[in-house]
């Protein structure tokens, strides 16, 4: 018997759009999860993965003032997921609509 979530999961890895949503999603939480490493564990929490793919990635901030300080800290942002991917990767920081 399979599960609900299962169903799901062939569901969209049989939808090519969904297919590539899903990665850009996974790619996007494990970026998220490599610059964690690179910065203050108080600005990590606040911090969400915005669209990305292969060569870009946006990252989501609540608030300007938490903005301003990713800006600060960019080049270890970019270093440590240099170091991941080896490659650079493009980055764009956004405010988060809060409703």
């Amino acid at each position: 018997m399979t599960t609900p979530s299962k169903r799901i999961m062939d569901a969209v890895n049989d939808a090519p759009e969904l297919k590539l949503l899903s990665q850009q999603i996974a790619l996007g939480q494990r970026r998220l999860a490599c610059i964690r490493k690179a910065l203050p564990a108080s600005l990590v929490t606040q911090l969400a993965s915005g669209g990305c793919d292969d060569q870009s990635w946006c990252i989501l901030a609540p608030n300007n003032s938490v903005a301003a300080k990713l800006r600060q800290l960019l080049p270890h942002i970019q270093q440590a997921l240099e170091r991941e991917e080896g490659r650079v990767v493009e980055l764009r920081l956004r405010i988060a609509n809060a409703r």
